[in-house]
């Protein structure tokens, strides 16, 4: 993920990335272990980056828009609402599925 160093101005504060990393660190910690639970092998992860960008700019903060990749889209719904996902390269994605 490339690094945002300037935010707009309805950028976070420093304070409130740090708890969004914390959280999405928490909750993929979680998610991989069982991951790694289902599919009997080890899942390694990175520390999670935050960034505040419009949604139409996504694309290049993830990764080359040229790049092939297959992803889950997870919409959050409720007190909280927000969107999650999860990206893998195809070769990656492939192996998952092989697993199950």
């Amino acid at each position: 993920m490339k690094n945002m160093s300037a935010q707009p101005q309805y950028a976070l504060s420093e304070e409130q990335f740090d708890a969004l990393r914390e959280i999405a660190n928490i909750g993929m910690g979680k998610a991989s272990s069982a991951l790694a639970d289902l599919i009997g092998t080890t899942i390694l992860i990175s520390v999670p980056q935050a960034v505040c960008v419009p949604i139409s700019s996504l694309q290049t903060v993830l990764r080359d828009p040229e790049v092939v990749t297959a992803g889950v889209y997870l919409q959050v719904t409720g007190d909280i609402t927000g969107h999650a996902t999860f990206i893998f390269e195809v070769n990656s994605a492939h192996r998952l599925c092989a697993f199950l």
